[in-house]
């Protein structure tokens, strides 16, 4: 019969070979297996403290805590690799394709992963290198990784490509058709993930809306006015959602900003400007919760902006350059010709420090980006530039249709942002009117109403405004995610925040007939 260290240890052994890592599994084995065993007491223990038999049955599951961690753990590790592959895989039979074209091999093709920015593919090549060292074969350690690799779709390609290769099969059209197929599920995979997205979003500010209006009624009907900050609390529903989201985009296509600490110097001396504002002003100086969020997106719009003319200018910088290479002239040249033409500073920049260095050139930028010059630094390094030259133009094309699709589908969620303004404008008149039409109801009702109190507006309009202020922001940070791909969100998308607020003070100066 197995002990419980020796089942702990099989499975992590299991995820360790289809992760494809090294862990120390009879270490992490045994200290689970004590772990739990000392928390074995545990619900005893609490119990003749307490003497609370309700919380000692709530602690029984407490043993069981180290397992369970362990196994998630195991589980996140291995779900990282599957995942990281498999948004990484269509760039990497992009890749391949090029190599193909100039006579090479996958085995060229994963070697130069690394040095287009496929980490997680050039993990793998690590990985089969190692493998090949007792299968004395790179195709049957090829096949050896794949057999226990948590993605199926790598499994798929690793096996198909092999078949190919092995029975003399055109591998080329294989790739071709493959990286095709890739491409069309990213592209579907991004815009459903985007349409998602828009759906729990408006499904959850519609019900903050209907809960506002629920906790006034409950609080006109005699509940704690703590209930109001129910409101807020609920609006933070949002910023988890962000979190999530943030997290379901892959890396390859986002837009990651490096700040430099003349951002988080302004965004500090902002929210010191803010908390003074507050304290003085009272209710209305929470106006000021819009200062850090305005002055981060003036500091970042400029920036975005040059990334993403970067992104959309790929191709047809990369079709000047095989065009120009083309005609006769080296890539070198053709690198320094470019420099003149009108496109974003960054790309040239770093074009002319790869023509000048020839070597490996820190890019700072996004993964496309980076993705783009270190493919341009290697084609300079191929046999036949001109066609690898020609198959970056297509993929490049590809990459710039899927980013115009994922921002064409981010459009309601944008609409929804400029429409927040008017939203909880009208939340707050209609909040006001319930309670003014109440109070008047009271105050001349021929009988005493017990049980009934009537809230000041002011008491309302605090938590009204921190949930309006946490929607606006979060569904400013979404938009931003969906349309540029990353959470620092330009003016533009900031902009309804401040005329949010600035409309429900409004509502509370419009004359209410109740």
């Amino acid at each position: 019969m197995r002990t419980l260290r020796q089942v702990i240890k099989n499975y992590l052994d299991r995820m360790a070979l289809v992760g494809g890592y090294s862990w120390n599994t009879n270490e992490l084995s045994s200290i689970a297996e004590k772990t739990t065993y000392l928390l074995i007491p545990t619900p005893f223990i609490i119990y003749m403290v307490t003497k609370s038999l309700f919380l000692s049955l709530i602690l029984i599951p407490i043993p069981a805590l180290p397992i369970v961690l362990m196994l998630i753990w195991a589980t996140y590790s291995v779900d990282a690799v599957k995942d990281g592959v498999e948004w990484e895989l269509p760039f990497f039979v992009v890749l391949l394709d090029i190599i193909h074209d100039i006579g090479g091999n996958i085995t060229h093709a994963f070697e130069i992963s690394n040095k287009v920015g496929l980490k997680w593919i050039g993990r793998e090549w690590s990985l089969i290198k190692v493998f090949s060292l007792t299968t004395n074969s790179v195709t049957n350690a090829m096949q050896l990784r794949a057999r226990f690799h948590p993605s199926i779709e790598f499994q798929r390609f690793i096996n198909g490509y092999v078949s190919v290769w092995g029975y003399s099969g055109d591998v080329n059209t294989y790739v071709r058709s493959v990286e095709n197929t890739y491409l069309s599920i990213l592209s579907n995979k991004l815009s459903a993930l985007s349409k998602q997205i828009i759906d729990v979003v408006i499904a959850i500010v519609s019900s903050l809306i209907v809960l506002i209006l629920f906790v006034i009624i409950a609080t006109i009907l005699g509940m704690n006015y703590a209930i109001l900050y129910i409101m807020p609390a609920m609006a933070l529903l949002l910023p988890a959602l962000i979190v999530r989201v943030h997290q379901s985009i892959p890396y390859i296509i986002r837009m990651d900003l490096n700040h430099d600490k003349s951002t988080y110097i302004v965004l500090g001396i902002s929210v010191i400007i803010t908390v003074p504002f507050i304290i003085y002003f009272g209710i209305r100086g929470a106006v000021s919760l819009v200062i850090p969020p305005l002055f981060f997106s003036i500091l970042v719009t400029r920036r975005i902006n040059d990334i993403k003319s970067s992104i959309m200018a790929l191709p047809d910088l990369t079709r000047d350059i095989s065009e120009i290479v083309k005609a006769g002239v080296s890539i070198g040249a053709a690198f320094e010709r470019v420099v003149d033409n009108p496109y974003p500073r960054s790309l040239t920049t770093y074009l002319q420090r790869i023509n000048q260095l020839n070597d490996n050139v820190d890019v700072h930028e996004p993964w496309i980006i980076k993705f783009a010059i270190s493919a341009l630094r290697e084609v300079a390094n191929l046999g036949s530039p001109s066609r690898a030259l020609d198959r970056l133009v297509e993929v490049f094309l590809d990459l710039k249709t899927i980013i115009t699709n994922i921002n064409y589908n981010a459009k309601p969620l944008q609409l929804l942002n400029f429409s927040l303004p008017f939203i909880f404008g009208g939340v707050t008149y209609i909040s006001r009117f319930v309670v003014l039409t109440i109070s008047s109801i009271i105050r001349n009702a021929p009988y005493t109403l017990i049980g009934l109190s009537i809230p000041s507006v002011n008491t309302i309009l605090m938590p009204l405004l921190l949930t309006a202020y946490i929607i606006s922001l979060s569904i400013a940070l979404l938009t931003s995610l969906l349309s540029n791909l990353t959470l620092s969100p330009t003016i533009k998308l900031t902009i309804p925040i401040p005329i949010t607020l600035i409309f429900m003070f409004m509502a509370m100066e419009i004359p209410v007939l109740a």
